[in-house]
């Protein structure tokens, strides 16, 4: 074989075997373009910007972005979408990825595909939903709405060690049936500015665990629980939610300069009317609806600064050993609800303490 031929052939199988890696050398603009949809192992170049969306199908994915930058440059919807395409899907990976500029979210876990097509029963949709999925050392930037959406479903997922920041909406969304996922050792900063949110939204979603984490200056607070009333019935595409944001722990937190650090049954007293709810009213005119956030744990979180550290509008949720430095207008509130006034039925079964004195540790923030 000629000398010539032998170089191409040569070129030719390091090019297979680059292919068949999906490792990415930088170099040009093209050598930082991937396709669209990725499965198997893949490691990205962390000298490259990658201004695209990733989407993952197939168990047993991983992608280590090594530092690489994903840029949606305020024009693409979602950036990596972890889609079960309604196939069981589960043991997937994202980690060390900066994910900034998308107009959707950054990140997110779901089957996709209208809510109202999919099975009614509840074994079945979760059955059919990712599962088992890891996010790890994520840096996520000027999201438009949604940080990262744990989406309708999504059970035995983790969230660890990243930092969602200037979200428009909710950092991080747990929607209704979620359940056993784990949100262990995030900053939440500066999230909800544009929507007039909370950092974490927990919507009908039930037996999570909220450890470790940092909430800081989040537009409407840190941590809500609720559940969602069924909005925009009139759509048609709207499904009922039937699951209760119960049964969360949510403990060892730092909660900096928030209105209200953790709010149970935020939509107990709230009138939902703008919104088209499907459930039934409590005021029997559209208004006001009873919400279910119930035997939740929050306890040994630290608030500093906050206007309320905790606010509880449920029931039989327990609230222990939390500490709260002066700057904290109020420790632990139990108001008056539109349920206790319309139903006769104020907040029942609470158990909290006055907590502790937390100056010492809020002095640092």
């Amino acid at each position: 074989m000629a000398g010539a031929a032998r170089r191409a052939m040569r070129a030719a199988l390091a090019g297979l075997a680059l292919l068949g890696t999906q490792q990415v050398m930088a170099g040009n603009e093209a050598a930082c373009t991937l396709p669209k949809r990725l499965s198997g192992d893949i490691t990205l170049d962390a000298s490259c910007t990658y201004r695209q969306q990733f989407m993952l199908t197939a168990s047993g994915t991983t992608l280590d972005c090594q530092g690489a930058t994903i840029d949606g440059e305020n024009r693409l919807n979602v950036g990596i979408t972890i889609n079960s395409e309604g196939r069981p899907l589960s043991q997937v990976t994202v980690r060390n990825c900066v994910i900034r500029n998308f107009t959707g979210n950054a990140v997110r876990i779901a089957w996709s595909g209208e809510d109202i097509d999919k099975p009614t029963d509840p074994a079945e949709r979760r059955r059919r939903t990712p599962r088992q999925v890891r996010l790890s050392n994520l840096k996520v930037f000027n999201t438009g709405r949604v940080g990262v959406y744990f989406d309708d479903f999504v059970s035995g997922s983790i969230l660890e060690n990243s930092v969602i920041e200037d979200s428009g909406g909710v950092g991080l969304y747990l929607e209704f049936d979620s359940q056993n996922n784990v949100i262990s050792q995030n900053e939440f900063r500066h999230n909800g500015h544009l929507l007039n949110r909370e950092a974490l939204a927990v919507d009908s979603s039930s037996r999570n665990t909220i450890v470790d984490n940092t909430f800081m200056d989040n537009r409407l607070g840190g941590i809500f629980l609720y559940k969602n009333c069924g909005e925009h019935v009139s759509s048609g595409r709207s499904v009922k939610r039937t699951q209760h944001s119960d049964d969360n722990v949510i403990a060892r937190n730092r909660f900096i300069r928030e209105n209200v650090g953790v709010w149970i049954a935020s939509r107990q007293s709230r009138n939902l009317q703008r919104i088209d709810c499907s459930d039934r009213s409590m005021d029997g005119r559209g208004q006001y609806f009873e919400d279910f956030a119930n035997h939740n744990t929050v306890e040994r979180n630290l608030f500093c600064a906050a206007r309320v550290g905790i606010r509880i509008e449920g029931d039989n949720n327990q609230v222990r050993e939390n500490q709260f430095d002066n700057k904290t207008r109020q420790r632990v509130e139990i108001p008056r609800t539109k349920r206790g006034e319309l139903l006769g039925r104020p907040p029942m079964g609470n158990q909290y303490d006055a907590g502790r004195d937390g100056d010492n540790l809020c002095s640092k923030y």
